[in-house]
């Protein structure tokens, strides 16, 4: 039996491959990162089906690679804990959302952290979990099942936090 799964992933195109077809060599690159591979919880891969979403390809000094952000969606467990928050932030409970209190010369601004709001983070921790397969759940019995694969990001770091702040 074969599944589609969707993954996220950052495909780095080195220099030599910028005059070729740009699906082409993102395919053939996803190929050499995942193909014949065993990814957790999902199985064995065998090659790239489609791609799902792509952004635009970025130029980083040093290496003069393109680096491109591929959406083939896979989790949303991504954790930022109060402590990796930008200091100092505080929880608003009428609202429920986070504030950060951004110094500045004539005191400070509130900058919101609503819920459904994109950031950008730094990856702090992953956490692989073996779930079994023998917890169900019903509706007598529901059971909360952990996540196989949680990630643990801070955004307390200059250029991280809402993308709107930037």
């Amino acid at each position: 039996m074969f599944m589609v799964s969707k993954i996220i992933t950052t495909i780095c195109v080195p220099p030599h491959r910028f005059g070729e077809d740009f699906e082409d060599v993102i395919e053939d690159l996803f190929n050499e990162k995942f193909a014949n591979k065993v990814i957790l919880n999902v199985g064995l891969c065998i090659r790239l089906f489609d791609i799902y979403e792509r952004s635009v390809a970025y130029v980083f000094p040093g290496d003069g690679a393109a680096v491109t952000r591929v959406s083939i969606i896979f989790f949303d467990n991504i954790f930022i804990p109060a402590e990796k928050l930008p200091n100092p932030s505080r929880f608003r409970e009428r609202e429920q959302l986070w504030i950060w209190d951004y110094p500045t010369d004539d005191g400070s601004v509130e900058l919101f952290m609503e819920p459904g709001n994109e950031v950008r983070f730094r990856v702090m921790e992953e956490k692989f979990t073996d779930v079994g397969l023998n917890s169900t759940a019903s509706d007598d019995n529901p059971v909360e099942r952990e996540s196989p694969y949680e990630i643990t990001g801070s955004i307390g770091e200059a250029g991280l936090g809402c993308i709107s702040w930037w």
